[in-house]
């Protein structure tokens, strides 16, 4: 692929995902946030137009680029949604969850094998749980929302790897902590910080130790 059609994919892509950032605008606003949604249009649209060279470079399979897409559209969608409102809306955490779940089903039948989704299934598991007994033992350290958005997440991540799951869970507690210390505020949004090193997980997979995706 030469330079100029490089460029060309990738402007199509950030149109594309300008559009569908749009589209998550939406949904939020229909949630009853009203504050920042035109942040989803750029985020979604350079999130996804960095996977053109990602996959270029080899760096990302064809038939795992259904992952992070919609991966991408949920973690923008929701940081959003809790850096404006410090609520992570059901519609896009638990419907992200079957998107997810959906993506990984259809790299599953592309090429990644049926593998993807005991990983994926098992991840949602880990992180889940592993959310759901943090706010149990103490409450303030995480919100129902967080806890439901580690369902799609955990998929996510765990299609990569189960082993990568505990890498992305301490290390959204670590930017969560320098968030706090940085902004000298003892409640910071946990979503963006989780977000982050998902979408390192699952638009680079190369680069975790588990070998690159469940198997």
């Amino acid at each position: 692929m030469s330079t100029v059609l490089l460029v060309c994919v990738a402007m199509v892509v950030f149109v594309l995902g300008w559009c569908c950032g749009r589209v998550g605008g939406a949904v939020l606003a229909r949630c009853g946030v009203r504050t920042r949604l035109w942040w989803c249009r750029p985020g979604v649209a350079v999130v996804w137009a960095s996977l053109v060279p990602l996959v270029r470079l080899g760096a990302l399979p064809l038939w795992w680029t259904a992952v992070p897409l919609v991966t991408g559209w949920v973690l923008v969608v929701l940081s959003v949604s809790d850096i404006g409102v410090r609520r992570l809306p059901d519609v896009v955490t638990l419907g992200g969850g079957g998107l997810v779940f959906g993506a990984v089903a259809l790299a599953a039948h592309l090429g990644g094998g049926w593998g993807l989704q005991s990983g994926a299934l098992l991840g949602a598991v880990l992180l889940g749980v592993g959310y759901g007994a943090v706010r149990l033992v103490a409450p303030h350290a995480l919100g129902g929302g967080d806890v439901k958005v580690a369902v799609p997440v955990g998929a996510a991540v765990g299609a990569v790897g189960p082993l990568v799951v505990p890498w992305v869970a301490t290390t959204a507690a670590a930017v969560s902590l320098l968030l706090a210390a940085l902004t000298r505020s003892r409640v910071v949004p946990h979503g963006p910080a989780l977000a982050l090193p998902a979408w390192l997980s699952v638009s680079a997979p190369v680069l975790t130790d588990s070998g690159g995706f469940s198997a």
